[in-house]
């Protein structure tokens, strides 16, 4: 959550959203959780998952950059703080989101996808 709150006041011409898919979770969770990180941006149920499906997200957290024409420019991780599952690095060293989201409006950038690491979104 903290990464994509300085991400929020780095690049404040996005429009950075959270998506929660499935029914596991309600409004009142995702204000409470909201309120309790000081989200710095909309956090959205997605009871039925058709925002999610719309994206082919496949695990949560997944991150899919999208740009004022609609295309995917980029999907996958935020950074590699994950090393693998359940396992935390100590140093991040690649900052995936925050390198597109600069380059995306550069002639020279191009699609970007890494593999996320985290649960499968399932149909709960």
């Amino acid at each position: 959550m903290l990464v994509l709150n300085d991400l929020c006041k780095k690049y404040p011409q996005v429009n950075i959203v959270g998506i929660v898919p499935g029914k596991s979770y309600t409004l009142q969770d995702i204000k409470r959780f909201a309120e309790k990180y000081n989200s710095g941006f909309d956090i959205y149920l997605d009871k039925n998952k058709i925002f999610t499906k719309i994206l082919k997200a496949k695990v949560t957290p997944e991150t899919v950059v999208i740009d004022k024409n609609g295309n995917v420019r980029y999907r996958g991780l935020i950074d590699n703080w994950q090393a693998k599952l359940g396992v935390k690095r100590k140093v991040i060293t690649d900052h995936y989101l925050d390198d597109a989201l600069h380059g995306i409006n550069t002639a020279t950038y191009k699609y970007v996808e890494t593999i996320p690491l985290g649960c499968l979104i399932n149909d709960l």
